[in-house]
């Protein structure tokens, strides 16, 4: 297996809060893990998050850009599928973010146990109670 497989990320977008979409986007960006193409789809966006996605594609070129018309409420990755490169898979959606080592401790786990699939847990927290907690598995890597 090569030593820096290259990771294949996705998001969709759709009108999601200006202030937790740039928290998502720069979360990404700032992974320790360099080695990543990330494909964004708008999904029809209608308020000022296609603008921030724009300039976000001019000044990093990991990033590939595709709006889709009209929104739908389903997953679309389907159309960014035919498009990776990466020797694995992930998505983070649009208002969530991860910890600046995320991908590379969820690769150098794949890679220790031989595994075509690594699941994580994630935490969650509401703004309006200032409440969070622990969630099962809902985010993966996937060997392709």
């Amino acid at each position: 297996m090569e030593e820096r497989p290259l990771i294949s990320i996705y998001t969709q977008v759709y009108n999601t809060k200006q202030a937790d979409l740039r928290h998502c986007v720069e979360s990404v960006l700032a992974q320790s893990y360099p080695n990543f193409e990330y494909f964004i789809l708008d999904n029809g966006i209608t308020d000022g998050s296609a603008e921030i996605l724009r300039e976000y594609a001019q000044r990093d070129s990991r990033i590939q850009l595709t709006r889709i018309e009209p929104n739908i409420a389903t997953w679309r990755g389907q159309e960014t599928l035919r498009q990776i490169h990466g020797a694995y898979f992930t998505t983070v959606d649009s208002d969530d973010w991860w910890e600046a080592d995320y991908l590379e401790r969820l690769l150098a786990f794949a890679i220790q146990n031989d595994l075509d699939i690594a699941c994580t847990g994630n935490q969650f927290h509401y703004e309006a109670n200032h409440m969070g907690g622990k969630r099962a598995p809902l985010l993966s890597l996937i060997h392709i």
